[in-house]
């Protein structure tokens, strides 16, 4: 026997071809229960009409509307007034995921960090270029190491001289530097307005990854907490993936060259941004990652999970730990 179902429908035909049973849903003129409707045969569930057949005739093949394997067989087909109010429940639908995927915190977070990386790639680039730029055009000129304060101080200058006078060395003086000088200094603005940009974008990072993953953000800090969770694409992936996966997240370049040519492979991925990893001694950085990929796991399956929010103390246990590694391997292992 066969149950063959669609969003309206629910048939028992026999190995005969024959109808034993069937079912017909009434209320498809309610677009809102159609949309619920075709959701539910999205993740392949039974609708209510299907599950009450199946109820009753137990040794049943259940398969929905246009599945392979169901006999050749005149299927009803809902009239023109139902299959318009079946587009309207699609459409419907449609509308209703596009406003859950706008307001899912997953989609949220991979677009702000995407966006940082891109921003701060951009800013970096005409960082080097204004460092450059100002080296040539002041040579006697020590440009030192802050270059956030260069870039802001070039931007709030108006004068070619202004920076000399600033500096205490002696201003360019060569055709075209004025106009130079305003492209220069345009670009500098643009960079100054950058770093306000990445602030911003920052800010809204960790709003977002602490409110939707607080232990996790608790044990790694909000922007490291939100890059695990884009590396992974999403915090119910990260929740299930086991610590070995976690620890080397971000280096899988690195780790598909193990596999393939034999290369050492790697210890750690984004965890070595966490200072407990990158400031501690070489030798004991894959001791701490292993360990703290454990803690990560526990971290985001109690975000993900609900349960219990982490607090400072389980942050303190876990320093207590690091620390113990590094004063247990205070050498490097003999080779």
């Amino acid at each position: 026997m066969w149950l063959w179902y669609n969003w309206r429908s629910a048939i028992v035909l026999s190995s005969e071809l024959v109808v034993l049973d069937e079912e017909h849903w009434d209320g498809w003129k309610d677009i809102d229960a159609i949309a619920k409707r075709i959701k539910i045969l999205q993740q392949g569930m039974l609708t209510p009409e299907a599950n009450h057949l199946a109820g009753r005739f137990g040794d049943t093949i259940i398969l929905q509307d246009g599945h392979e394997d169901l006999p050749s067989f005149d299927w009803p087909q809902p009239p023109k007034e139902a299959l318009s109010c079946l587009d309207q429940g699609m459409m419907r639908l449609g509308q209703q995921q596009l406003m859950e995927t706008a307001t899912n915190p997953d989609y949220r977070l991979e677009h702000l960090v995407n966006s940082c990386d891109e921003l701060r790639e951009t800013t970096l680039i005409h960082e080097a270029r204004i460092i450059e730029w100002l080296s040539m055009m002041y040579p006697q000129a020590n440009l030192g190491r802050d270059r956030v304060g260069l870039i802001r101080s070039l931007a709030r200058s108006e004068q070619v001289t202004e920076l000399a006078n600033k500096w205490s060395v002696n201003a360019p003086d060569y055709e075209e530097v004025h106009k130079e000088w305003k492209v220069m200094k345009k670009l500098a603005e643009i960079t100054n307005m950058s770093y306000k940009q990445l602030d911003a974008t920052e800010h809204q990072i960790r709003l977002v990854s602490e409110s939707y993953m607080p232990s996790l953000s608790l044990l790694l800090g909000p922007i490291l907490a939100a890059r695990m969770c884009v590396a992974a694409h999403s915090r119910a992936r990260l929740a299930r993936l086991p610590a070995g996966t976690i620890q080397i997240l971000g280096a899988e370049q690195a780790f598909f060259e193990h596999l393939k040519h034999g290369s050492a492979p790697p210890k750690h991925g984004h965890l070595f941004m966490h200072p407990w990893v990158g400031k501690s001694p070489r030798w004991v950085r894959g001791k701490i990652a292993r360990m703290l990929a454990g803690k990560v796991c526990l971290a985001v399956r109690s975000d993900h999970f609900g349960g219990q929010i982490w607090d400072e103390k389980h942050v303190q246990e876990i320093k207590s730990k690091v620390e113990s590694l590094i004063k247990n391997h205070p050498r490097p292992p003999k080779r």
